[in-house]
């Protein structure tokens, strides 16, 4: 759910000129379907991965790693602000290292109680070779929160040199802040509830979780005339409930012993997750827009094509 599309670059923001219009209104709804296909392929990749569907799961998730590394790529070469494209950046840092996860177990490991499909391990089990593999996902896992952090301290100490007399590079900056903060914030710490889950971690991997969702809230955060509120739509509900089926899983696997009533539940409520996002291709193309008309110049033109559209 990247939808931060703030098309300034970093001399306008820099200086007291305008930042550079969208390149083009047809590249940034070809941008917004990129996202959607990523954000589909990436929860059906899970939800047959729970079921333990290797011929859907591996497929789909390399499909979801294509499209997501496609839009992050297209947000670095619109802007190179860290607000625009390093949510992006760790979505596709975080998916990457969560396949090798997947394969990992789809060739190896063996569940505690199988499937009556019985489709994995693919290459026969081998305990020592899921271990080894399993370690570098760990480390991975929890280098980006680490990555997330830093991030954030730069682009703070960084303010403290920005003059205030500078208004446009002022609200480069608290933008850039606030993109970092929370959009990055909860790919972070999903990617921490990872590592936690693969250390076996059951506690601190339940607490991650719960700070993902609220920190999903926290992003919708908008301050409107009538104060500071949360401007959730159907778009978040799907990463909640998204986060929610992986919060199943994982007492599926730590808890539960692979119990395969457990796992329809916990596939099921992905596929919930994936069947809303299906019916919001129009919540998620606004909420795209609406981020993206951050930029002054680009609310013009968009309102401008929109106006000539109705006409």
């Amino acid at each position: 759910m990247d939808m931060h599309l703030i098309n300034v670059d970093h001399e306008s923001c820099e200086s007291h000129e305008k930042p550079a219009p969208f390149s083009n209104l047809a590249a940034h709804r070809r941008l917004i379907t990129i996202k959607y296909m990523g954000e589909a392929m990436w929860i059906l990749s899970e939800a047959t991965w729970i079921l333990l569907l290797p011929q859907v799961c591996m497929p789909t998730s390399f499909l979801a790693l294509v499209f997501i590394s496609w839009a992050a790529a297209l947000d670095f070469r619109e802007s190179k602000q860290p607000g625009v494209w390093f949510p992006s950046a760790m979505q596709a840092f975080w998916l990457f290292w969560n396949m090798i996860w997947m394969l990992d177990e789809v060739f190896w490991d063996e569940p505690d109680e199988q499937t009556p499909w019985a489709q994995t391990p693919l290459f026969g089990e081998n305990e020592k070779r899921y271990a080894a593999v399993q370690e570098y996902c760990k480390k991975f896992f929890f280098l980006a929160p680490l990555l997330w952090i830093s991030a954030v301290l730069y682009q703070l100490f960084k303010g403290i040199s920005i003059k205030a007399t500078k208004s446009r590079s002022t609200y480069c900056w608290r933008s850039n802040v606030r993109e970092l903060l929370w959009h990055s914030g909860y790919i972070a710490m999903w990617s921490s509830t990872d590592g936690f889950w693969a250390c076996g971690y059951l506690w601190s991997a339940t607490a991650s979780a719960v700070v993902t969702i609220l920190m999903i809230l926290a992003s919708t955060v908008e301050q409107t005339s009538n104060g500071i509120i949360i401007q959730a739509d159907r778009t978040d509900v799907v990463w909640i409930l998204w986060t929610l089926a992986n919060l199943m899983w994982i007492y599926l696997e730590l808890f539960f012993k692979d119990s395969i009533m457990m796992r329809y539940l916990a596939s099921l409520v992905c596929f919930v997750s994936l069947f809303l996002l299906s019916v919001s291709w129009d919540r998620f193309e606004e909420r795209e827009k609406h981020e993206a008309a951050s930029c002054d110049d680009l609310a013009v033109a968009l309102n401008q094509h929109d106006a000539l559209a109705v006409k």
